[in-house]
């Protein structure tokens, strides 16, 4: 007769949610893992109760009169198991450990220094890991001298779970027990499938179809349930199919076979534990409302994150039929804490989560669809959503893209796991963005991937969307392919996009058209864009209410109670960082914890919107890292960037790319290394340009580009009989147009360079078009343009006879004011309020760049508007770089007039005397000119309402160039002494204004005569 608990068996295993968060813990904290047998481990447990067993044939004589009493566990003794744990547990609290009440086989020690020993029991195998080596060691002599322990050395694999370590981090899967499987049912040669189960599956109880045989279908489902230990995205599909487990029909043994198939195409996908950032713990969970054909129940699921690793899920129908959707979301929410049923109560069941919640403990943050992890565990899905990240190893880096939207979520460089900042959501990391039509705003998510190129030195994969008129008001109007190439042995991502408008889509006013990252907030705090400029940064949360104060425009704060002590009292404004096109090659951002740069590089301008002169935007606070294609910065809604209905467009913007690179941690000077290095390697790009392993027949390569060589020469009579060498003259091809079109051009190609010495020019590698040729020469007024249209084919190379540019001159000078250059950076900049100061930009050529400059001019003209004398003022102190209203209240401006005092000896009545007004920049400006008379009820000349450049508030030097040759008659003037009147009209508010780059005075002409 059988006693009591005689036919209970007990197995000391450990829950697969236990080893996962082991193996999480281990990747993260950098633990070794040692595995380690127990020899004939059921021999050594002691007996609790009496059993007693036949005479064993041989013993004796057996008349049926006389048993054995056992003293020691034997194997095939049902009790032996529970007798070998119970002894094993004894030698572990004896040596001071702990046993887990959440799982018994899992017992933890910490020593008095801080360190910890964890060992978790899996039958009569066991897993030693922890950071305590000292522990481990002495661990590994009591078990030896105990239970006669066996070292297996590294842990490599457990009942059917393999286990494989790399730098990556440690990887589970179970190759070998899904091709032992597929053989064994005979489908190792079946085709495979896109996913375990269909979408909008109908599986029910299928009482019509035909039955088949109960064992055999049970065996196969339980072997699938175990294979979802290390495969959750077959969780759901195995949990469908085991509720018919009593009554198998056809349709369910083919739904299994589906899984088998899929796992035929995925047999060696698994579980990757990497070291993340920190051990935060974050849970997803999701239901399906009433989606079980059978009773309409929902379906529950839950995915649990440790240190961003996956360790636990779960996929199971609810109870009990949800009245609601909401309700359904928040069973699923409240179930599953435990994964063991037995351990759950009523309180615990429902309402756990939401003490919690009351208690601050956790955050309850809504997921979208797109990032709901648990989504995998509720419901059928579509292929694509198996695939949902792309994957790019090279070996020195590793980028992770989402699939299909393009977004690029991750980049593992060296130990950062990830440089883009992981708490942001997929699409807020490394993206695309277009702001069009005023402020709508679309962030090119792509529908589709395509691998366009895969060889062991490149990868390129293209990902695309096309736009249809369903989308209309919705999206831009555009075709867009986002292309991302991954070399070998090289750290760089390069990044291109395709943009295509058809004849048949509506109208648009494309505004800006850039990439932008979010690194990691934690990691990179120095951000560098020029030799010059490098700097510690704020960080976000110092520019928000309580940390900063408001100023003028939204960008601009003044930091009052920052993180960092030493940058308190200083202005945070990205617009202070802005650059020109032509500087605008290379800007990142150094981690100083991990030596790391993450660097954007621009090898050619070849893409962007208006010239080598257009200002716009680099990195900033976040951090945040840009590469601008295309934006009105600077320039306002003069810059062509609108598209009529039916108008047809394509233009590629890119190759640009991020480069990541790293110095030693014993480098004092790492920054330095780092951004010498980057510099180095720019140039590498610079002449590697055009590149020549991009796929798309749109970037052409080198040889299917031309070239056009010239030398231009400088007439002025004035100045020089001869003819003068234009030296270092900007000349550049762009689309045709009038002689400035270039700098408000945005829906062309523009290749500029700049003359040598003796103004001979270069310009090469530009793709085929036609385009007109334009210059421009410092020390000269106006702009050159060649009288032809240039047609460049590929591989032709255009010698051009020498050019002639005759500035604009009509006379003698007279006298001038500043240097034809289209800056005002020769001009008088004050000193920044000592409140308002940005210590980087306080120095040297950057000073324009601090904030409320503006409002100085009130306070160093505080009686009356500036007088300039000629002959005595001195321009580059008498001359305030931007003529700005006078502010006289908190919100209110009046019009300022500025005087230019000079002498003429004498004066030609009937000749004219040109006034030449270059125009640096113009922000909803007017500029009135008088001569001699300021009371006159008409100005002599107005410029009228100009620009929308907005370049005194967003600390520009320049904006658009305007030339004005304003024809003065010689009556006007008057022997001795004269006076010009320069009246900016226009003063609703501080920033209503112009920049000037030069005036000058000629008298009538003399040559002539």
């Amino acid at each position: 007769m059988y006693g009591i608990d005689y036919l209970e068996t007990f197995a000391p295993v450990a829950k697969m949610n236990t080893v996962r968060v082991l193996l999480s813990l281990a990747a993260n904290r950098g633990w070794k893992l040692q595995q380690f047998d127990i020899k004939n481990a059921f021999l050594h447990g002691d007996l609790e109760e009496e059993v007693y067993m036949d005479v064993p044939p041989g013993f004796g004589p057996n008349t049926g009169q006389v048993v054995c009493r056992l003293k020691k566990a034997l194997y095939g003794l049902k009790q032996s198991p529970r007798a070998w744990f119970g002894r094993f547990t004894k030698v572990m609290l004896k040596l001071g450990y702990k046993q887990s009440q959440g799982d018994h086989t899992l017992f933890v020690k910490h020593s008095s220094s801080g360190g910890v020993t964890v060992l978790l029991v899996y039958v009569d195998d066991i897993i030693v890991t922890g950071d305590d080596l000292e522990g481990m060691e002495n661990l590994k002599k009591c078990l030896v001298k105990e239970l006669e322990v066996k070292e297996l050395s590294k842990f490599k694999y457990f009942l059917g779970i393999e286990v494989a370590h790399s730098r990556e981090g440690i990887f589970i899967s179970q190759q070998k027990y899904i091709v032992d499987l597929l053989t064994e049912t005979g489908k190792l040669g079946c085709k495979p499938a896109e996913t375990p189960i269909k979408v909008n599956h109908r599986l029910g109880n299928a009482l019509e179809d035909a039955a088949v045989d109960k064992r055999s279908y049970q065996r196969l489902v339980g072997k699938l349930i175990y294979l979802s230990h290390t495969r959750p995205d077959i969780a759901y599909a195995v949990g469908v199919v085991s509720q018919f487990m009593h009554n198998p029909k056809e349709s369910h043994l083919r739904a299994v076979y589906q899984i088998l198939q899929y796992l035929k195409g995925t047999p060696g996908k698994g579980i990757l534990f990497k070291k993340g950032e920190n051990l935060t713990l974050e849970a997803y969970t999701d239901a399906d409302y009433v989606g079980s054909m059978v009773d309409r129940r929902s379906t529950s699921s839950y995915c649990t994150f440790l240190g961003g690793n996956l360790v636990t899920w779960r996929s199971k129908k609810q109870n009990v039929v949800a009245r609601s959707n909401a309700e359904a979301e928040f069973k699923a929410m409240a179930l599953g804490v435990f994964q063991h049923d037995r351990t759950k109560h009523v309180e615990v069941d429902r309402h756990f989560i939401k003490e919690k919640l009351d208690s601050g403990l956790i955050c309850t943050p809504f997921v979208s669809s797109d990032g709901q992890l648990a989504d995998i565990l509720t419901k059928g899905l579509s292929g694509k959503l198996f695939q949902k990240l792309v994957v790019i190893d090279n070996g020195l880096v590793e980028v992770t893209i989402e699939n299909p939207s393009g977004y690029l979520i991750g980049i593992k460089y060296k130990k950062m796991q990830n440089v883009l900042e992981r708490r942001n959501h997929n699409s807020n990391r490394g993206y695309w963005d277009i702001v069009w039509d005023g402020n709508s705003y679309d962030k090119l998510e792509t529908k589709h991937v395509e691998v366009i190129t895969q060889t062991n030195d490149i990868v390129e994969l293209s990902f695309t969307k096309t736009w249809n008129s369903k989308n209309h008001g919705k999206t831009i109007p555009l075709n867009i392919q986002k292309r991302y190439i991954v070399r070998r042995g090289i750290s760089r991502v390069y990044m291109y996009g395709i943009f295509e408008r058809q004849e048949d889509v509506p109208k648009a006013h494309m505004y800006q058209i850039r990439i932008a990252f979010k690194l990691k907030e934690d990691k990179f705090r120095f951000m560098a864009l020029s030799d010059t400029i490098q700097r510690v940064m704020p960080r976000s949360e110092d520019r928000v209410k309580g940390h900063s104060k408001p100023l003028d425009f939204k960008e601009a704060v003044l930091l009052t109670n920052p993180s960092n002590p030493k940058l308190k009292g200083e202005v945070d404004d990205k617009y202070q960082y802005s650059t020109e096109n032509k500087d605008n090659k290379l800007n990142g951002w150094i981690s100083d914890h991990d030596s790391v740069g993450f660097w954007i590089m621009t090898p050619s301008n070849e893409f962007r919107t208006g010239g080598p002169h257009k200002q716009d935007l680099t990195s900033h606070v976040g951090p945040t890292a840009l590469s601008m294609f295309v934006s009105t910065h600077y320039t306002g809604t003069e810059i062509n960037t609108f598209y009529k209905e039916g108008e047809a467009w394509k233009k590629v913007f890119g190759p640009v790319l991020i480069y990541l690179n790293s110095a030693s941690s014993k480098d004092d000077d790492h920054r330095k290394i780092l951004w010498n290095d980057a510099k180095r390697q720019l140039s590498e790009e610079i002449e590697s340009w055009p590149y020549n392993f991009t796929q798309s027949e749109d970037f052409p390569h080198s040889q299917q580009r031309g070239q056009v060589n010239g030398q231009l020469l400088v007439q002025d009579r004035y100045m020089d009989k001869q003819l003068m060498q234009a030296k270092s003259a900007f000349v550049g091809l762009a689309p045709p147009g009038e002689a400035d079109s270039w700098q408000k051009e945005g829906k062309g190609y523009q290749f500029w360079t700049q003359t040598d010495e003796i103004g001979r020019f270069n310009i090469k590698n530009v793709r085929p078009g036609v385009y007109n040729l334009y210059a421009w020469a410092h020390g000269f007024i106006g702009s050159y343009k060649l009288d032809l249209d240039i047609t460049i084919l590929p591989g032709n190379k255009i010698e051009l006879d020498t050019l002639i540019y005759d500035p604009p001159r009509n006379g003698p000078t007279l006298w001038e004011i500043g240097i034809p250059d289209r800056t005002a950076a020769e001009f008088f900049i004050p000193e920044p309020y000592p409140q308002y100061v940005n210590s980087i930009t306080n120095d040297g050529a950057d000073k324009f760049r601090q904030y409320g400059l503006w409002e100085r001019y009130s306070d160093i003209y505080r009686d009356s508007d500036l007088v300039y004398t000629v002959g005595t003022s001195n321009y580059s102190k008498d001359w305030f770089f931007a003529h700005v209203p006078r502010k006289i209240g908190d919100d209110r401006c009046r019009p300022t007039t500025w005087q230019i005092k000079y002498n003429l000896q004498d004066v030609n009545n009937r000749g004219t005397y040109p006034l030449q007004m270059a125009i640096a920049a113009a922000s909803f400006a007017e500029v009135e000119v008088q001569f001699n008379d300021p009371n006159s009820d008409r100005p002599h000349f107005t410029t009228k309402r100009i620009g929308y450049d907005n370049a005194v508030p967003r600390h520009g030097i320049h904006g658009l160039y305007r030339l004005y040759s304003i024809e003065v008659p010689g009556y006007r003037f008057r022997k001795g002494s004269n006076t010009i009147y320069l009246t900016q009209t226009r003063s609703d508010n501080s920033f209503e204004a112009v920049m000037y780059d030069y005036i000058r005075l000629e008298g009538p002409n003399s040559l002539n005569n």
